[in-house]
């Protein structure tokens, strides 16, 4: 793909995070992460969530998209998650993907 993005959420010392990385071609990378706070209030599976909105905001941000698009994110359950639409706890996060 011309641009590649690719995300990760998980936890550490006792916290939950979240990060994107998109590569463009012939430019630097550019990232953004987040902290959703301690592993008592969010889950792994938060941040994974998250880390996808973290790369669809960098996307928004491009002024000039042009060619092919991939996203690579190593959950699952985030992906199966995206067309459904029950209410579940964390919905809100997959309505905003």
């Amino acid at each position: 793909a011309d641009i590649r993005l690719y995300t990760d959420g998980s936890g550490y010392k006792g916290k939950v995070g979240a990060s994107a990385v998109m590569l463009k071609r012939n430019r630097p990378p550019k990232t953004l992460r987040y902290c959703l706070g301690t592993l008592c209030e969010h889950t792994v599976y938060n941040g994974e969530e998250v880390g996808v909105m973290l790369a669809l905001e960098l996307l928004r941000k491009e002024r000039h998209l042009t060619g092919t698009i991939s996203i690579g994110l190593d959950n699952t359950a985030v992906l199966q998650a995206l067309p459904s639409h029950r209410t579940r706890p964390g919905y809100h996060l997959l309505q905003h993907i």
